[in-house]
């Protein structure tokens, strides 16, 4: 009988103990506050105490692994300054770090495979960013209007960016794509104004639309020979930029995709396109060189729009090349 109630105390106690993992936050020494994740048995970082200048996420809390950073944990944190974020922390949360005006260094460790919507969106005085092999997804909006960035490298375990990733960064100039980005989706990089060349890797199939809208000073675009489809508005506005080949995987070019590219002299088409968009060369008053890899009789047979087309239909056609 008392070996059966020594077995239901401990029996109950162990319940209360993982009730109150559950249920309960707890703060560390250098005011993080986490919670325990009973599922997964690791620990997420829910957001600090008070004001820090400096955050190092610990890979481990109480024994138990940090894994997770929550929605809008340190979200509009006026003092943050610098943050690192170690390898066993799998998933950076929506708003994590959005509006963090004084923060001028992230340091994500290889090991995070995803930044959330909106994780660093508004950092004012972020100048860099180096998107670790690890991470599979940058999400919609991540880094949206952080006017201060420069340069930012993504890595080659990066598959999709995500809609507005990098938009309105007024200041980024330098741009590493990854090997292995698939798609970059809808006004990625719109409004970088600063962004002078890209090189969009083969292992691209999808340019979203306006993804590279209003980068009023690309002046090179090299596109990569997996590349099916550019989207709206994809190139609209790229004031900057005097020629463009499209790769032999293209098959459409979408409305007004390179409409507004005012400098643009020369473009090379391939023999694999199969439709030109309303618009899609619209306002391109530089345009004279028009280069097709097939024949004349190919030609004829691309569902060419009459609608805002001029600009290129009336330039020089030049076959075969």
């Amino acid at each position: 009988m008392k070996k059966i109630l020594s077995l239901s105390f401990a029996l109950v106690l162990s319940l209360a103990l993982i009730m109150c993992l559950v249920a309960c936050e707890s703060k560390s020494d250098d005011g993080l506050i986490f919670k325990y994740n009973i599922g997964e048995g690791s620990y997420e970082v829910r957001g600090a105490a008070g004001a820090l200048s400096e955050i190092s996420i610990p890979s481990e809390y109480k024994g138990r692994p940090v894994t997770s950073i929550a929605d809008r944990a340190f979200a509009e944190s006026a003092e943050l300054t610098k943050v690192t974020v170690p390898s066993s922390v799998v998933r950076i949360g929506a708003h994590a770090f959005t509006a963090c005006d004084s923060l001028t260094e992230a340091v994500i460790c290889d090991g995070v495979g995803e930044i959330g919507n909106y994780a660093f969106s508004g950092c004012d005085s972020l100048t860099r960013i180096t998107i670790p092999d690890s991470v599979t997804k940058i999400g919609a909006w991540a880094f949206s209007r952080c006017d201060a960035l420069e340069e930012v490298v993504i890595g080659d375990g990066v598959t999709e960016i995500g809609n507005d990733a990098f938009s309105m960064c007024s200041k980024l100039s330098v741009l590493t794509i990854g090997k292995n980005v698939e798609k970059i989706y809808d006004y990625a990089f719109y409004g970088c104004e600063q962004l002078t060349e890209v090189d969009i890797p083969d292992s691209v199939s999808l340019i979203g639309a306006s993804a590279f809208g209003g980068c009023s000073a690309l002046a090179s675009i090299e596109l990569g020979s997996g590349v099916e489809a550019l989207g709206a508005y994809a190139f609209s506005g790229c004031v900057s930029l005097t020629e463009i080949v499209i790769p032999e995987s293209v098959r459409i070019i979408s409305h007004y995709a390179f409409s507004n590219c005012a400098s643009l002299a020369s473009i090379y088409l391939p023999k694999s396109l199969e439709s030109v968009g309303n618009y899609a060369f619209c306002d391109c008053e530089s345009l004279s060189d028009v280069r097709y890899a097939g024949s004349a009789e190919d030609w004829a047979k691309i569902d060419i729009s009459n609608m805002g087309n001029e600009s290129m239909t009336d330039a020089k056609i030049v076959f075969g090349k």
